[in-house]
């Protein structure tokens, strides 16, 4: 988006799979460079797999993931190019790090997050 002529959309399939037709739909018909960010839920997320679009659904509800779209065309048209496409987060953010084994990178300390960034006791 820094570059101003890519389109760019961050999309999951559990969130909206609207968003998802739209942005294959805007970024195969953009006439340049597009690149499409799909959230992929993976076992080593320590998910059952079979929930795998819930996941998807929590990590935007949560702000984890958000959706949107950059469609460098709407500049010319005088609109805002990026459409954020998520809500306002409804879920707690701590609630998609509850969810997975691999949190480690939530307990894990660091000059930003000194509790880890969702408060999650530290693993030893």
């Amino acid at each position: 988006m820094s570059y101003g002529h890519v389109y760019v959309a961050q999309v999951a399939m559990g969130a909206s799979d609207v968003q998802v037709l739209k942005a294959f739909k805007e970024a195969e018909s953009y006439d340049g460079p597009s690149i499409i960010i799909a959230y992929a839920h993976c076992i080593a997320h320590g998910i059952d797999m079979t929930k795998g679009l819930q996941q998807q659904k929590l990590a935007n509800e949560s702000g984890y993931w958000p959706i949107y779209r950059y469609d460098p065309r709407l500049k010319e048209q005088g609109k805002n190019p990026f459409q954020l496409d998520s809500k306002a987060p409804k879920a707690p953010s701590r609630s998609i790090c509850t969810t997975r084994l691999a949190t480690g990178c939530c307990r894990r300390r660091t000059r930003t997050w000194p509790n880890g960034c969702c408060g999650l006791p530290r693993r030893r």
